[in-house]
């Protein structure tokens, strides 16, 4: 998520441990609003 791309294909994340994942239905744009959210980023609640 922190380059804002979409997944096309698992060889994209074969090499990561652990990683977080937005899953969108197909057709579903990416949000533009999490764009703004950097790595690190503390979010509040």
């Amino acid at each position: 998520m922190k380059e804002h791309d979409g997944l096309n294909d698992a060889q994209q994340i074969a090499h990561r441990g652990r990683c977080h994942l937005l899953l969108l239905p197909l057709g579903t744009a990416y949000p533009e609003y999490l764009k703004e959210i950097q790595e690190g980023d503390e979010i509040m609640w």
